[in-house]
């Protein structure tokens, strides 16, 4: 607010500064970063500068930029749940200008995932190690601290955490010959959608046993023994 007076008879001027807040509609993937970005101008809409701005999202505040010579203020949030939240954006009065605000929203989605088996192979009474990697597709990164269900033939045997480089394990016995579906399945939560993949391997029996083979010939009442070693 401005004032002046000539003199003691004059009337006194008093002209009222306006602002206008602008908050932008923003979307990211879970876990990413995106800047939540306002604007200032006044009541020319000529941009604002060295003022600071507020942010909250869904009620709570949670950090303050200050405005550039364009009149932008950009505060870089990351949210680790999906969903849609509220962004408001304030400015509060000082000496110069009053006080305002604005809302917009801000869309946060899931992030796709994927998963990498190793591929098993193994021999009856073998005990073996199932080794997966969790990744996220979006920027091809290894996903830690999140648990992955391991299945064979449709039956779940057992679960493993994922560790700082996204990789889970689990040992597993071969107890009996013949085919093994290996399905792991990473389910959906607040950061990521689910997956699975799956890997297959056929179990036989071992066979290093050594045989012999007697045939017989008759050769002038004669029998000649022939020994094959296999």
């Amino acid at each position: 607010m401005n004032a002046s007076s000539d003199d003691e008879n004059s009337i006194i001027g008093i002209n009222f500064a306006i602002t206008n807040t602008t908050v932008y509609n923003s979307s990211v993937k879970a876990g990413q970063k995106v800047n939540l970005t306002a604007k200032l101008v006044d009541n020319s809409n000529n941009p604002l500068n060295n003022k600071t701005i507020r942010f909250h999202v869904n009620g709570v505040y949670v950090g303050s930029e200050i405005i550039d010579s364009q009149g932008i203020a950009k505060f870089e949030y990351q949210s680790n749940a999906s969903g849609t939240f509220s962004i408001f954006a304030e400015f509060l009065e000082d000496l110069d200008y009053p006080v305002s605000n604005s809302i917009a929203f801000l869309v946060v989605n899931k992030t796709p995932t994927n998963i990498n088996i190793e591929k098993v192979n193994g021999k009856i009474n073998e005990t073996v190690t199932l080794v997966v990697k969790l990744i996220n597709k979006e920027i091809e990164a290894l996903i830690a601290n999140k648990t992955v269900n391991f299945h064979v033939n449709g039956v779940l045997i057992g679960s493993a955490i994922t560790n700082e480089k996204g990789i889970a394990k689990l040992n597993y016995k071969f107890e009996k010959t013949g085919q093994y579906t290996f399905n792991v399945t990473f389910q959906e939560d607040e950061m990521y959608f689910g997956s699975n993949n799956f890997t297959s391997t056929y179990i036989s029996k071992n066979n290093n046993t050594n045989i012999l083979i007697i045939p017989t010939i008759l050769i002038t009442q004669t029998t000649l023994i022939l020994l094959i070693k296999i």
